[in-house]
């Protein structure tokens, strides 16, 4: 069996891994989600293409960073966008912007405590979009790569990955000694690499990471995001997704 790290480099996909292990000190949260199908509401390409490049338009606007899967599929094929150091309010924000029913959260604190959030932003529980008005729906601990995968699955490089919301074997599953396990008990779910390879920070990198956390806090005002943000692009001229 190959190692689990190994999979992901050889499709080029090491990249987001390593952001989404926590393996990537300057990324301490992401957002996955698209601007295509408002409210499920099936669209043209050409409408949907629209969609999407307004809205990475709007991302570059207010320097997120952000890179493109090659596809999605939850329910029906799209196509996500990885977004580096948003908080959750902003990707709720977001998600009533673009009218999405669902948006995907995470925290990456580090190997192995990363925590993945499916949000539900509109249902016919919750008839208005509004940020403060979801439903975690699902928390999970761990993601994997799966070929096979036929839905609810992301794709970058040519490689599929899930992040297991509606597995109820994976409810207690975590990384730890190479390997998937439940955390109850014991037993192996599925192989991953073992490795804490977190990078090293350089002075600069730390300068970054203060912007970082700061522009995190729930607190901040837009315009100082947008400021930091800004800031991190231009002292670094940074690209969370290609770095190796």
């Amino acid at each position: 069996m190959k190692r689990y790290k190994q999979m992901f480099t050889e499709s080029g996909f090491s990249r987001v891994a390593q952001i989404m292990l926590g393996l990537v000190p300057t990324v301490k949260t992401f957002g996955i989600m698209t601007a295509e199908n408002p409210m499920g509401k099936k669209l043209s390409n050409l409408e949907n293409d629209i969609r999407i490049k307004e809205f990475k338009q709007y991302l570059a606007k207010y320097h997120h960073g952000y890179s493109q899967p090659d596809k999605g599929k939850y329910g029906s094929i799209e196509h996500p966008v990885f977004i580096a150091n948003i908080t959750k309010n902003e990707l709720l924000d977001l998600a009533v912007k673009y009218g999405q029913e669902s948006v995907i959260y995470g925290e990456t604190e580090g190997f192995g405590l990363s925590q993945y959030y499916y949000l539900e932003t509109a249902n016919k529980d919750i008839p208005s979009l509004t940020n403060n008005n979801y439903k975690t729906i699902s928390i999970r601990k761990v993601f994997h790569t799966k070929d096979s995968a036929q839905d609810l699955y992301n794709q970058i490089k040519g490689k599929k990955f899930i992040i297991p919301f509606f597995d109820d074997k994976m409810k207690d599953a975590e990384f730890k000694n190479g390997y998937i396990i439940d955390s109850k008990t014991g037993k192996k779910l599925h192989y991953n690499s073992k490795e804490d390879t977190t990078e090293f920070l350089n002075e600069v990198e730390k300068e970054v990471l203060q912007r970082i956390m700061h522009i995190l806090q729930e607190s901040v005002t837009s315009k100082s995001r947008w400021e930091n943000r800004g800031i991190i692009n231009n002292i670094l001229k940074y690209n969370y997704f290609t770095k190796e």
